[in-house]
């Protein structure tokens, strides 16, 4: 039995080196064990005349064989105090994280005092500056009068 032997230039970074994507797929598929009969055929007619074909064969061979090796890790590898760790861990982070809040508030506290510990007396900085910006005749200190003719509630006179 005779296979055309189509060797499409591969698109970039879709297929081995000189192999074109039916035949990559094929072979790795191949080597997985899920090819049909008449796949299978094609795939041992490539590896029979294809240096080029052989050499991604044994390529991913190897590196099937090299992922069947690596060890995955077992339940005694772990250790048995991960869950505590894990959660000594979730608390210290929140514990740093409140420390960064009340930081924050306490700055903003600071700032608020020191902001409210200006002096607005008639010869301090703001107050000159104040009336240095101000329109003449704005600036009258007077007391504040307030008369109540008719009260909302009645008030008793007795």
């Amino acid at each position: 039995m005779k296979f055309d032997s189509p060797n499409p230039s591969p698109r970039d970074g879709e297929a081995e080196k000189g192999l074109s994507l039916e035949q990559f797929d094929l072979l790795s598929a191949y080597l997985d064990g899920e090819v049909t009969p008449s796949e299978r055929q094609k795939v041992r007619y490539w590896l029979e005349n294809d240096p080029n074909f052989q050499q991604n064969h044994q390529k991913l061979l190897h590196l099937q064989q090299g992922l069947t090796r690596l060890s995955t890790p077992s339940v005694s590898s772990i250790p048995s105090d991960l869950p505590q760790q894990l959660f000594h861990k979730i608390d210290r982070q929140r514990h740093h994280r409140n420390w960064r809040i009340a930081g924050g508030f306490g700055l903003v506290i600071l700032l608020t005092t020191a902001f409210s510990q200006i002096n607005f007396s008639e010869n301090s900085w703001t107050a000159k500056f104040a009336k240095h910006f101000a329109a003449p005749g704005q600036i009258h200190a007077q007391p504040l009068k307030l008369a109540l003719n008719r009260p909302l509630v009645e008030i008793p006179t007795e």
